[in-house]
C-alpha cells in the first residue's frame, strides 16, 4: 500500500509524541478540522492548513506530498553549476560515467593539493616557532654570561687632549663600556685613554660606529660614509654587533634619544615586533617592525605604511645601544 501524506503526518506525530490537541494548539488549526483532515474526511485540505502542520512538524511540504527527504544539505547553485547540472542530464550512461571519473580525480588531487599546502604552512609555522625559541634560549643564555661579567664590571673612559672637544664617556649595555678611537677619516687631536682592568678571559674587539646614517625621526638618505672605529668587548651581549650607529631625532623615545648609538647585527629580515634598520625608497629608518608598517615608540608618530613604498628592505637588527656615563 502506498504511503501517503496523511501517513506520514501520523507518523511524524507518533515518534515525537503529538496528540492532536496538541497540534490543534502549535498550528491554530480547530481541533474538529484537524480531526477531519487526519481521518481523510477532507479530500482537499486548505493549502494554509497543510502549511501550518508542516511548521509544527518542522519537515518541508514537499516531504509530506511526495515522501522525498527533504535536502537537508541546503545547497545553492549558481548559475554555471545549473548549466553543468542541465549539460548532466542530456548526457548518457557512458558521457555521465566518464563526468563521474573525471570529477573524483579532480575531487582527489584537489585533496592533495590542499592537504600539501596544509603540511607546508604547518612546517613554517614549525621553523618560525623553533627560530623564535631558540632566540629565547640565546637571550637567556647572554643574561646568565652578563650577570657573571657584571660581577666583575669594568669601564673605560677617555679624555681629548683638546679640553674644546672632551666628549661624554660611553659604556656598553649594561655596565660595559666602548673605547673610542680616533676617527680614521681625521687627524684632529689624539685621544687619551684611561682604562679600568680587564676581567680574565675577556677581550676586545673593533667595529665601525657611522654619524647619522639613519634617522630615528622622519627618516634620512643612508649614505656610505667613513665610519669611526670604536672598541667595545668581546662578550656575548656585544658578539652580535656587527657596526654602530648614531641615530638623530626624537621617534623612538622615551627609550631611544637622539644621539644614542645603537648596535646592529647585519641581516635581511627581522621577525614582527622586533628593532630594525630599514630602507624606504632610499631614506633610512630606526624603527619597530609591525608586519605590514614600521611603529615609532613615541606615540607622537604615525605608523609607516609599507604598501605606500615601491623599495622596501631591512638592512640590520638592533642588538643593543651604548649607554652614555
Amino acid at each position: 500500500m502506498q504511503e501517503t501524506y496523511l501517513d506520514r503526518i501520523k507518523k511524524i506525530k507518533s515518534e515525537r509524541k503529538i496528540t492532536n490537541e496538541k497540534l490543534s494548539e502549535m498550528t491554530g488549526i480547530p481541533l474538529g478540522t484537524l480531526s477531519k483532515l487526519l481521518a481523510g474526511i477532507s479530500d482537499s485540505p486548505k493549502l494554509v492548513n497543510m502549511v501550518a502542520i508542516c511548521r509544527a512538524l518542522e519537515c518541508s511540504l514537499d516531504y509530506l506530498i511526495t515522501g522525498d527527504p527533504e535536502n537537508t544539505n541546503n545547497y545553492t547553485l549558481n548559475t554555471e553549476e545549473i548549466t553543468l547540472v542541465e549539460n548532466y542530464r542530456l548526457l548518457d550512461a557512458y558521457g555521465r560515467s566518464m563526468v563521474a571519473t573525471v570529477a573524483e580525480k579532480e575531487r582527489d588531487r584537489a585533496a592533495r593539493q590542499a592537504a600539501e599546502e596544509a603540511l607546508l604552512l604547518r612546517n613554517l609555522a614549525e621553523q618560525k616557532q623553533a627560530r623564535r625559541r631558540s632566540r629565547r634560549e640565546d637571550v637567556a643564555e647572554r643574561a646568565v654570561a652578563a650577570a657573571v661579567e657584571q660581577s666583575e664590571a669594568f669601564r673605560y673612559r677617555f679624555e681629548m687632549t683638546d679640553a674644546a672637544e672632551t666628549k661624554p664617556a660611553v659604556d656598553v649595555i649594561p655596565a660595559q663600556s666602548a673605547v673610542i678611537t680616533q676617527p680614521v677619516d681625521t687627524v684632529a687631536s689624539e685621544p687619551r685613554i684611561i682604562r679600568g682592568s680587564l676581567p680574565a678571559g675577556v677581550g676586545r674587539r673593533k667595529i665601525s660606529l657611522y654619524d647619522m646614517p639613519v634617522s630615528a625621526g622622519v627618516g634620512e638618505f643612508l649614505t656610505e660614509t667613513t665610519g669611526t672605529e670604536i672598541f667595545i668587548p668581546d662578550a656575548p651581549k656585544t658578539r652580535e654587533a656587527d657596526y654602530a650607529l648614531r641615530i638623530s631625532g626624537d621617534s623612538m623615545e622615551p627609550k631611544y634619544h637622539s644621539g644614542d648609538v645603537l648596535l646592529v647585527e647585519n641581516c635581511d629580515f627581522v621577525e614582527e615586533g622586533e628593532l630594525g634598520i630599514f630602507v624606504l625608497d632610499g631614506s633610512g629608518y630606526f624603527k619597530k617592525y609591525g608586519g605590514d608598517c614600521l611603529i615609532s615608540l613615541n606615540a607622537s608618530y604615525a605608523p609607516i605604511m609599507l604598501k605606500d613604498f615601491s623599495e622596501v628592505s631591512c638592512c640590520g637588527r638592533v642588538v643593543g645601544k651604548l649607554k652614555r656615563k
